[in-house]
């Protein structure tokens, strides 16, 4: 048989974590929902000029918070030093195991959230025209973020998302305790560090001629700096998810 990845074992595996979990899974669906709602109906009641370009941010805004905080729980087993061994000793792959997390995190994460989104928008919109009588609000559509959201700026959205979804997991199969405010805290030292680098390389020792010119000879267009951009991110995400699944084949072994 197959030790790397069997399809088989592999749906066995996402039953038998759904099954132990779905309790958990259903009150966090409702807890997000519920929220969603409260939040959602408190925004239209303090904004009656709640529009469509309102309804695109705040749904970008939610998801990326919301992402960060579900990838940051990733790989829960590998919190506690018991539960750790109960897991590797599941008859399944590192990588069935590190696939279930990414079907269970990535996957189901972009497919339920903007459903439940949508759904708490016209719920919420609903109760706002009840509560407010003289002012109809209208939940969020799909057709208005791409509508008002630039194509490639959307596309650059996606991907810059994806990389900081990646350093988010990677993060917590890396670290045991608190992964997510350690894996925060980290990367945001570094942003500051490249920002105050930056900042001295063209403010201070006035560099900044230099840099434009070394942009354009890199970069004849526009459209060729944004391939090179999103080129970057793709290859960051994917050298970032390589890491993760290194690091708990690093747990197996040990």
């Amino acid at each position: 048989m197959n030790q790397i990845f069997n399809f088989p074992r592999f749906i066995k595996l996402l039953s038998f974590n759904f099954n132990i979990h779905k309790k958990r899974y259903l009150l966090l669906l409702g807890g997000v929902f519920a929220a969603l709602f409260l939040f959602q109906l408190v925004i239209l009641l303090s904004n009656p000029r709640w529009n469509n370009m309102d309804w695109s941010g705040l749904f970008i805004g939610t998801g990326i918070v919301g992402a960060i905080f579900y990838f940051g729980k990733s790989f829960p087993y590998l919190r506690k030093k018991e539960t750790t061994i109960d897991a590797l000793m599941i008859p399944a792959s590192v990588f069935e195991k590190y696939l279930m997390e990414i079907v269970s995190r990535f996957v189901v994460y972009l497919l339920v959230f903007p459903v439940i989104f949508y759904l708490a928008s016209h719920l919420s919109a609903i109760f706002a025209t009840i509560l407010s009588e003289d002012i109809s609000y209208s939940g969020f559509m799909f057709a208005s973020l791409f509508d008002k959201v630039p194509k490639e700026a959307f596309t650059i959205l996606v991907w810059v998302f994806a990389f900081g979804a990646s350093i988010v997991f990677a993060g917590a199969a890396s670290i045991r305790k608190y992964p997510l405010i350690k894996t925060i805290v980290l990367v945001g030292a570094i942003f500051m560090l490249m920002v105050g680098y930056f900042y001295i390389i063209i403010e201070v020792i006035d560099l900044k001629q230099g840099l434009e010119y070394m942009t354009r000879s890199l970069h004849g267009s526009k459209e060729s700096a944004l391939m090179s951009l999103k080129l970057f991110l793709g290859c960051s995400t994917l050298i970032t998810l390589v890491y993760a699944f290194f690091k708990l084949k690093e747990r197996e072994i040990a």
